[in-house]
């Protein structure tokens, strides 16, 4: 397909052209947005248009030397996307452009490193521990949150940040005799299961060939900053402050991967590319300047910087196959030469009521006799009521289309003759 380019659409309505295109395609979708708070908001709208669950990859507040703030709940539902986009073929992610661009250890990395344990198989307690604790696993007397695992004679106990619940595995010498889910309140199980594959609690695990890259990297580039390199090698060798080393993944993989690569046949869609690629650039500059005053403290080196990223690792998403533009305007956009196919869709956002029901009335019969398919969203049992009472008393009822549901506002198509008005509006 190449690059498509929707124009003459934004804010709501980039969302019900994201539900067409989805609607029309079978697989992984990513929406690339230029902010996070752009993001949540075009996924609960996309949510209303789109029949498949819409999830948000979170933001990451990229800081180099900051880790010690760094949010936990952020890794933890960064990794649940991670499965996500590995698993569900038919996933909708919709992810702030900072968040997509971030560097990642491969996928075949991240997904080689898993624990699989089914109920017949074997697993060595002490390698089990071994492992989970190089895939980021907290080792604990009892779990009770996401990131942990204990072990207590032959029961292993792992509480995955993708599922709510723990699994406990109960082990004869080496033989998995059971499976299943429990509540870690009451300890009472939920669930008999067969099979459970434990991926890493971590965006950087125990990996012996790059941990050994890294290493050597770093007693070469800081070769003049003895206490920087110590504190580096030493968190390398014992695996501390992981969220802090993922900033120089560059050192343990030769080629990182994006989180699209996590996607197979994904097809991306870019809302706003001019301005995601403006919010990349400036924040790059901010990064830049930060790094700057690092630079002159002696805690890191000039080389450093090319951790981040920036524009390059952006217009890599213009290079691959199945991508979609959608931009408010007919304009340039950097970084491109020319569009596979263009398409102007004629669109404008709904009138604002402000209350006024003669004024809605008004507007609504306007509509229908131009034969519009009209149709009103409201967000809540006792709004919707409210409404039918209303669309009965003006003698329309039957001619609108009333739903219950969440849209941030409405719009209005004249070419396809449809229109869709929010409580909001």
């Amino acid at each position: 397909m190449g690059i498509v380019n929707i124009q003459g659409i934004a804010d709501s309505r980039t969302a019900a052209v994201c539900g067409k295109i989805i609607g029309k395609k079978v697989g992984r979708t990513l929406v690339v947005t230029p902010s996070y708070i752009r993001a949540e908001r075009l996924a609960g709208d996309i949510s209303f248009f789109a029949d498949r669950p819409v999830h948000v990859l979170p933001a990451d507040d990229e800081s180099f030397l900051g880790y010690e703030a760094r949010n936990k709940d952020t890794l933890l539902a960064r990794l649940r996307m991670m499965k996500t986009a590995l698993n569900d073929k038919d996933c909708v992610i919709v992810a702030p452009v900072q968040a997509v661009i971030k560097k990642m250890l491969p996928r075949k990395v991240f997904e080689g490193a898993a624990l699989v344990l089914k109920v017949g198989g074997t697993v060595d307690l002490a390698e089990a521990a071994e492992q989970l604790t190089g895939m980021g696993y907290e080792r604990v007397p009892m779990v009770y949150a996401p990131g942990q695992f204990s072990v207590r004679g032959d029961i292993l106990d792992i509480f995955t940040p993708y599922d709510n619940l723990p699994v406990r595995a109960e082990i004869f010498d080496i033989e998995v005799e059971s499976l299943r889910s429990f509540d870690p309140d009451t300890q009472r199980s939920v669930e008999k299961l067969k099979k459970t594959t434990i991926l890493p609690a971590s965006l950087l695990i125990r990996d012996t060939e790059a941990m050994d890259r890294a290493r050597s990297l770093v007693e070469e580039k800081y070769s003049s900053l003895d206490e920087r390199r110590e504190y580096l090698t030493r968190s390398i060798d014992n695996l501390e402050n992981l969220q802090h080393l993922e900033y120089y993944i560059d050192y343990f993989y030769e080629e990182p991967e994006y989180f699209w690569q996590y996607m197979d046949d994904v097809t991306v869609i870019i809302d706003d590319p001019q301005r995601a690629y403006d919010n990349t650039r400036a924040r790059a500059r901010e990064l830049r300047d930060d790094f700057e005053v690092f630079l002159e403290k002696g805690l890191v080196v000039k080389s450093d910087f090319d951790n981040f990223t920036g524009i390059d690792d952006y217009l890599e998403l213009y290079g691959l196959s199945d991508v979609y533009f959608c931009t408010p305007i007919a304009r340039a956009i950097t970084g491109v030469e020319a569009y596979d196919k263009v398409i102007s869709v004629q669109g404008r956002q709904m009138t604002s009521f402000a209350g006024k029901l003669d004024m809605l009335e008004r507007e609504i019969k306007r509509y229908l006799e131009q034969a519009y398919k009209i149709t009103v969203v409201c967000s809540s049992d006792e709004r919707l009521t409210n409404m039918d009472e209303f669309l009965t008393r003006i003698g329309v009822v039957d001619r609108v289309w009333l739903v219950n549901g969440e849209l941030t506002q409405g719009m209005e198509f004249p070419e396809e003759k449809r229109c869709i008005i929010t409580d909001g509006d």
